[in-house]
C-alpha cells in the first residue's frame, strides 16, 4: 500500500467588489505521512474567505528532502468547481472553498513528499486569469512532514477504522485470510486455483496433474479459485509407442490411456533378414505380423561381383542366398591386350586372369622389309627382342639393267635407299653399231648415246667393198659404199691373165 501524506493548506481568500484588489491569503497548516496501510497519501489545504475561489497558476506546492533540495512540485492549474475536491493527477487540482468551509483534502503523489523532508507553499504574482490590478499574495513558507497513523479515510487520528480488510466505518470485526469467506482486498478464500494469501494463482500454475499419458494437465485461469474440468486428449493424439508396428499408438478422447487398436496397413513389421528373405507387412486389420515368407525361385540374390563371378539366384524355399560360386577355370574373360597372354577365369577368383602363352601367336608383326615377326613362345608374357634379316636378304631388286639390288642391313628394319649402276657401266648392246651401250647412272634402263665418229661401223666386206665409219652425231652407219671400178682388185697371175678391176657398183670383183 502506497505511503500516505497529508498537507495542509490554510487559505483566507477576500472578495470584495470589483473597485478593490483581490487577495488570496494562504496557511499551509502541515503535511502528514500516514505509517499505517490500507491508506492514501494526502495534503490538507484549509482556505478561508467569503465568496468562490478561482485559483489558475496561482499557488503550488513544493517538496523538499531533509537537505532542503526540491524534489516535487504541485501545481493547481485547473478552474475548480464550488465545492471540495481532489487531485485527479499530478499537477491537477480542483480546488474551490466558501466561508467556514471545513479544510481541504488532496491527493499528492507518493512519488513527491519526502517522509523526513518538508512541503513549501509558493505564492505566483501577476497571474493572467486575474483581472488586471489583482493578483496572488507572493510568499513562501514550508512545514515539515510529520507520520501519524491515519484512518481508513487517509486522515490522521479521525477515528475511522478498517472493517472487513478495507470497508470504511464498519463494525470493526476481524476478517483475515482462509476463513472461507471472501473478505475485501481478498480475491479468494480457499480452492484448488487460491494461493495462501487469498490471491488466484498464476495462470501458469498446475492444479490437476495428468493421470495418464492420454491425460492433460489443467493449469490454473488466473481468474479464478476453482480448477478447470479434467479433460483428455483428443481423439487421435499420438502417445506411447507399444512396440508393436501393426498397432497404432493414439488416445480415444476418452481413457487416460494410450490405445493400441490394429492398424498402420503397409508397415513393415518384419523387415527382410536376408537377400531371399521378404519383409512383412501389416494388414491393417490385425495387430499380428503377417508369417514369413521368401522370394521365388529364380530371384537374384547375389549380383556377379565380376566378370569371373556368377550371379546367384533364391531357391525359392529358404532365406538365404546360395553359396558363392565362380565362373569355370579356363572360361574366357575380357583380354587384356597382350598376344602373350591367355584371357580366362581361374575358377577361383572373380576376376580375370592372363597367365603366359599362346604359344606360336604373333605378337609383333614385320615394321618393314628388313624386319621380322616376333610369336609368343608360350612362357614368357612378354613378346621376344625385335629381331632383323640377315645382310643377305635382297630387300629391293634390281628393276633394269642398270638398276641394283638392294640388301637388308642385318641390323634395322629399314633398306637402303634405292640406287643405279654407275655411269658408263656396260649394258646390252642395241646392235647400232654407232651407239654406245652403257648405263648413265641415274636410270635403270640402259642408254644409247651416238659413238665417236670414226667409229667402223660396218667393215670392208669384200676386197671392192669399203668400210663405213659412224658421224659421232647420229646413231645411225652411212650407207654402204664401194670402190670405183678404176680400182685393181686382182693382178695379173700370169702373162695369160689380166688383171681384174672392181666393179664400181659393189663388193666382189669379177
Amino acid at each position: 500500500m502506497a505511503r500516505a501524506f497529508a498537507a495542509v493548506v490554510a487559505l483566507l481568500l477576500a472578495f470584495p467588489n470589483a473597485a478593490r484588489a483581490i487577495h488570496h491569503n494562504v496557511t499551509l497548516l502541515g503535511a502528514t505521512q500516514c505509517t499505517n496501510a490500507n491508506v492514501i497519501q494526502l495534503a490538507r489545504v484549509r482556505m478561508n474567505g467569503p465568496g468562490e475561489n478561482h485559483w489558475n497558476n496561482c499557488v503550488s506546492l513544493t517538496f523538499q528532502n531533509a537537505a532542503g533540495v526540491q524534489t516535487g512540485v504541485f501545481a493547481f492549474h485547473q478552474d475548480p468547481p464550488a465545492g471540495n475536491g481532489l487531485v485527479v493527477g499530478v499537477g491537477t487540482a480542483e480546488l474551490a472553498s466558501t466561508p467556514g468551509a471545513p479544510p481541504i483534502d488532496l491527493i499528492i503523489p507518493s512519488s513527491l513528499m519526502n517522509p523526513t523532508g518538508s512541503v513549501c507553499y509558493h505564492g505566483i504574482k501577476g497571474n493572467t486569469h486575474i483581472p488586471t490590478g489583482q493578483g496572488c499574495q507572493a510568499v513562501d513558507f514550508c512545514v515539515p512532514v510529520t507520520q501519524a497513523t491515519c484512518g481508513c479515510d487517509g486522515l490522521p487520528n479521525s477515528g475511522k477504522t478498517l472493517d472487513r480488510c478495507g470497508v470504511c466505518g464498519g463494525n470493526g470485526s476481524t476478517c483475515g485470510c482462509g476463513n472461507g469467506i471472501v473478505d475485501p482486498g481478498e480475491q479468494c478464500d480457499g480452492g484448488a486455483c487460491c494461493s495462501a494469501s487469498c490471491t488466484f494463482l498464476p495462470a501458469t500454475t498446475v492444479c490437476r496433474a495428468a493421470a495418464g499419458d492420454c491425460d492433460l494437465a489443467e493449469t490454473c485461469t488466473g481468474v479464478s479459485n476453482a480448477c478447470p474440468a479434467d479433460a483428455s486428449k483428443a481423439a487421435g493424439t499420438t502417445c506411447t509407442d507399444d512396440g508393436n508396428p501393426c498397432t497404432l499408438d493414439v488416445c480415444d478422447g476418452a481413457s487416460t490411456t494410450c490405445r493400441h487398436p490394429a492398424g498402420n496397413a503397409g508397415a513393415v513389421c518384419r523387415p527382410a533378414a536376408s537377400p531371399c528373405d521378404l519383409a512383412e507387412a501389416c494388414d491393417g486389420t490385425s495387430a499380428t505380423c503377417p508369417a514369413d515368407a521368401f522370394a521365388a525361385a529364380g530371384t537374384p540374390c547375389r549380383g556377379a561381383a565380376g566378370e569371373c563371378d556368377v550371379a546367384e539366384l533364391c531357391s525359392g524355399t529358404g532365406p538365404n542366398c546360395p553359396a558363392d560360386a565362380k565362373q569355370p577355370a579356363g572360361t574366357a574373360c575380357t583380354d587384356d591386350g597382350n598376344p602373350c597372354t591367355a584371357d580366362q577365369c581361374d575358377g577361383t577368383s572373380i576376376t580375370c586372369r592372363h597367365p603366359a602363352g599362346n604359344a606360336g601367336a604373333l605378337c609383333r608383326p614385320a615394321a618393314g622389309i628388313c624386319d621380322l615377326a616376333e610369336n609368343c613362345n608360350g612362357t614368357s608374357a612378354a613378346c621376344p627382342p625385335d629381331g632383323f634379316a640377315p645382310s643377305t636378304v635382297v630387300c629391293r631388286a634390281a628393276s633394269g639393267v642398270c638398276d641394283v639390288a638392294e640388301f637388308c642391313p642385318g641390323s634395322g628394319p629399314t633398306c637402303p635407299g634405292d640406287s643405279v649402276g654407275p655411269a658408263g657401266t656396260a649394258c646390252p648392246d642395241d646392235g647400232n653399231a654407232c651407239t654406245l651401250d652403257q648405263c648413265d647412272g641415274t636410270s635403270v634402263a640402259c642408254q644409247h648415246p651416238p659413238a665417236s665418229a670414226g667409229t667402223v661401223c660396218r667393215p670392208a666386206a669384200a676386197p671392192c667393198d669399203v668400210a663405213e665409219v659412224c658421224d659421232g652425231t647420229g646413231g645411225n652407219c652411212p650407207g654402204d659404199s664401194f670402190l670405183s671400178a678404176a680400182i685393181e682388185c686382182r693382178p695379173a697371175a700370169g702373162p695369160c691373165d689380166v688383171a681384174e678391176f672392181c666393179p664400181g657398183n659393189g663388193a666382189t670383183w669379177p
